[in-house]
Formats: structure tokens, sequence, C-alpha cells
């Protein structure tokens, strides 16, 4: 019986040794981690420290030369130049009086060419033109599939495709709206007996 206790005490004591040896490593190990997570650590501060550092440098230089294109800009601005705006001024006004002038008479020259005794001419600024508004409600009512309709410059006549609301001008004798397509935007009615 003593020589089974003393393999039992052997093995347990190679048990307590191996755990003391994977202690050991395993303490090993977490320090090893440890100092490697430290020296990255140091790194990356080291480099947002060099950041900071060229960032700042950069924002000087920015600011360093808004304030000189400011200086060149305020400099260019204030430099007087009235001689040559006065120059450019009296030539283009010259020039604009020569051609008005050569205008009024190429003008006059075809008035008393064209003259005929048995044509009443009128002096284009005593005619007033006279616009007709036409009164409409802006309304966008139900237009049935197949209803017949007509675009501007276009004597082609259309139908509706589906049942669709469509917004437009109801006038006293069409309704008026506009057509999106993908060549762009026609203007199209609807005659009022149509509806």
């Amino acid at each position: 019986m003593n020589k089974e206790n003393d393999k039992y005490q052997n093995i347990l004591t190679h048990l307590h040794e191996l755990n003391r040896q994977n202690l050991l490593n395993e303490n090993d190990k977490n320090e090893y981690l440890t100092n490697e997570l430290e020296k990255i650590n140091n790194k990356i501060d080291n480099s947002s420290s060099n950041n900071s550092k060229n960032t700042n440098k950069l924002i000087i230089l920015v600011i360093l030369l808004l304030i000189i294109n400011t200086a060149i800009v305020l400099f260019l601005g204030l430099k007087p130049s009235t001689t040559q705006n006065n120059e450019v001024k009296i030539n283009t006004e010259e020039i604009l009086k020569e051609e008005v002038k050569s205008i009024e008479d190429v003008h006059q020259e075809v008035v008393e060419k064209d003259l005929d005794p048995n044509v009443n001419t009128f002096n284009s600024e005593s005619i007033d033109i006279l616009e007709v508004e036409e009164d409409f409600k802006e309304i966008i009512p139900i237009i049935r599939k197949g209803t017949p309709y007509t675009c501007n410059e276009d004597v082609n006549t259309y139908k509706i495709p589906y049942t669709v609301d469509i917004k437009g001008k109801l006038y006293s004798d069409r309704f008026s709206f506009i057509l999106q397509e993908k060549s762009g935007r026609r203007e199209c009615s609807i005659k009022k007996e149509d509806m």
C-alpha cells in the first residue's frame, strides 16, 4: 500500500508541477501581449501627435494663403485705373452714337423708298396691342380612357391611353394641360364636348 501511496503522491506532484508550468506560461503570454499592446498604443499616440502637428501646420498655411490672396484682391481692386475707364467709356459712347445715326439713316432711306401715297402708315408706338386673357379655373378632373386630345404645333389627334387624373386649366371651350414626354413638354387640350 505504501507503494501505491507513493505513486499517488508522485502523480499529484507531477500534476501540481504541470499546473504551475501552465500558469507560468499563461502569465508569460499575458505579459507579452500586454507589452505588445503598449507598443502599439505608443505608436498610435506618436502618429496622432505627428498628424495633429501636420494638421496645425496645414491650417496655418491655408490661413496665410487666404490673407495673401485677400491682400492681392484688395490691392488690385483699389488700384486707380480711372484713365482707362474714361477712355473706354468715351470710345463706347462715340461708337454707339455713330451706330444709332447710321441705323436711323438707313431706316429713313427705307421709309422714303417704300412710301406709297396709297398705303396708310402707322407709328408703331401708337398702336396698342390688345391682349385678351381668357378666364379659366385650375382643376384636376378624371379623364376617361379613349378621350381624344390634340397638342399645339401638331395636327394629329391622340387618345388618352388609360383613365387618369390630370391637372390643368378649364376654359370656356376646352381643357388645357401640359403633357410631359421624353422629348420635352407640350401643351395639349381636350375639347369641352369630349370631356
